[in-house]
């Protein structure tokens, strides 16, 4: 049973760092690298899945099979990896398992979102005055270009995306790291007493529950789905549109609060040629 729940337990927080590190690395290609946007496209998005739970699977497997194995902590009320083990197996693995499993992970983290974070400054200093993007430019016949408005929502929901991003990773590692140091004490020097260990192992098994708590809290189109089930509200609509012809191209204007990818962006008006409406928005 210790087994059981040992492997359980490292498999789904293996998947979670795996997969807070796609997220940052999908981050950075959004922010820096527009030109591999085809990577979060069509199939591509499948085969991350596939190689997160992979490589997931590859880590958790092998304690099964004699390198290392799952064992209760030194308190006896959950189980984990041998870390503390000194037979030259498990030293081997923990210390392979510790590079690649979160040192690896933390430097896709700092150079994904310390670039992230250099581009955004880039963007928000090229564009230090805001875009005039309100309610009341709907009818006054100011025309827009629908680079500057794609521009604006790209650096406005960039922003709010990466510190939804950011905040899950940030609060993984406040969770973690703890562990993590005494996990290298214990491989490399005696074992941290046993009593010492029960906070941090407490506090970094409860991590898995931070990232839906911060979706809720953060998440504008969570938050008003569930308080339309809740209350039982029918869904309103946001977005109000009116069409006008200017020069040669018909232009649609979008007025009312937005949303990108869920993120809930603010009231804006919206100005979009109709040739390009289905293809942008």
């Amino acid at each position: 049973m210790c087994v059981i729940t040992g492997f359980t337990a490292f498999t789904f927080i293996m998947s979670d760092i795996n997969t807070l590190a796609l997220i940052a690395f999908s981050r950075y290609v959004v922010v820096c690298k527009p030109e591999w946007d085809y990577l979060l496209k069509e199939k591509y998005p499948k085969y991350f899945l596939i190689g997160i739970w992979t490589y997931t699977l590859i880590w958790t497997v092998i304690p099964l099979f004699g390198l290392s194995n799952y064992t209760y902590e030194p308190f006896g009320t959950s189980c984990t990896l041998h870390w503390h083990g000194r037979q030259i197996v498990n030293i081997i693995y923990n210390s392979l398992c510790l590079v690649c499993c979160y040192v690896v992970h933390i430097v896709t983290f700092v150079f994904c979102y310390s670039q992230i974070i250099r581009n955004y400054w880039k963007m928000n200093r090229a564009t230090d005055t805001a875009l005039p993007l309100r309610p009341q430019a709907l009818g006054t016949g100011q025309n827009m270009a629908v680079e500057e408005i794609i521009g604006y929502h790209k650096i406005v929901s960039t922003s709010h995306l990466t510190k939804v991003s950011l905040t899950m990773v940030v609060l993984f590692l406040i969770a973690w790291t703890p562990y993590a140091v005494i996990t290298v004490w214990n491989i490399f020097s005696t074992p941290v007493n046993a009593n010492i260990q029960i906070l941090p192992t407490m506090f970094a098994k409860i991590s898995c529950a931070t990232n839906p708590i911060i979706h809720g809290f953060l998440s504008y189109s969570f938050r008003q789905t569930t308080r339309r089930l809740l209350l039982k509200k029918p869904n309103e609509n946001r977005h109000l549109s009116e069409r006008k012809y200017q020069g040669t191209t018909w232009i649609r204007s979008f007025n009312g609060p937005m949303t990108v990818n869920g993120i809930y962006i603010g009231t804006h008006c919206i100005h979009v040629s109709e040739t390009e409406e289905e293809t942008r928005y």
